[in-house]
């Protein structure tokens, strides 16, 4: 079971993602600084530094957090049963899970794919 401070240390995080994302979303990657983030958060730059370096790391974490997670979606993907449930012309659960996966953080991918985020995302 998690602690009291452990999830407050989550919360924080994720609400530091939350609004990095949407401010890369709005201004791009070039224009957002930790202050913008901060006061988007509702935090003192502090708190984010006890959490991040600088944005790049907090950039580079979110994109291995998200490709981490795909990559294991992907691996579970069997290409002899796949092909099996296509040739039935049945839903093959791990494609599924992927799609999932894509709606479920479409704004992220959005934001760091996009003109505005990280060109060298697309390439990882």
């Amino acid at each position: 079971m998690a602690s009291i401070h452990e999830d407050m240390v989550q919360k924080t995080k994720m609400q530091i993602q939350h609004h990095f994302i949407a401010l890369v979303e709005a201004e791009g990657f070039s224009h957002v600084s930790v202050k913008k983030i901060a006061e988007r958060a509702n935090i003192n730059r502090g708190t984010f530094y006890l959490h991040y370096t600088d944005k790049y790391e907090l950039m580079d974490h979110l994109q291995q957090e998200l490709l981490n997670e795909l990559r294991t979606r992907i691996t579970a993907i069997l290409p002899k049963e796949a092909f099996l449930a296509l040739h039935q012309q049945q839903l093959y659960p791990p494609f599924i899970a992927i799609f999932q996966f894509i709606s479920e953080h479409a704004h992220a991918l959005r934001a760091i794919l996009g003109d505005q985020g990280d060109p060298s995302f697309a390439k990882k």
